[in-house]
């Protein structure tokens, strides 16, 4: 419980930064962006963020095991319209 609060302080104060790779170039290459840290335990967190408008409301996607954050591409398009 602890380290979903630290992503949720981390990504939040980290939005801005890393270019990120992903399956639909249109929209990711010029919308989203990939932050990278690690967690107290030494786990990698890895995060994408998507900016469609100057003053967006944030919104925090948090997936489950066996699931990847590419799986919330079409949602945080569906999202920015």
């Amino acid at each position: 419980m602890r380290h979903f609060f630290l992503f949720l302080a981390l990504s939040y104060s980290l939005l801005s930064y890393s270019q990120n790779k992903s399956k639909d170039a249109s929209f990711v290459s010029s919308n989203a962006q990939t932050i990278t840290f690690y967690a107290k335990d030494s786990v990698l967190i890895t995060a994408d963020t998507y900016f469609l408008k100057d003053i967006p409301p944030t919104v925090l996607l948090c997936h489950q095991a066996g699931f990847s954050r590419g799986e919330y591409i079409e949602t945080a398009k569906k999202l920015n319209d």
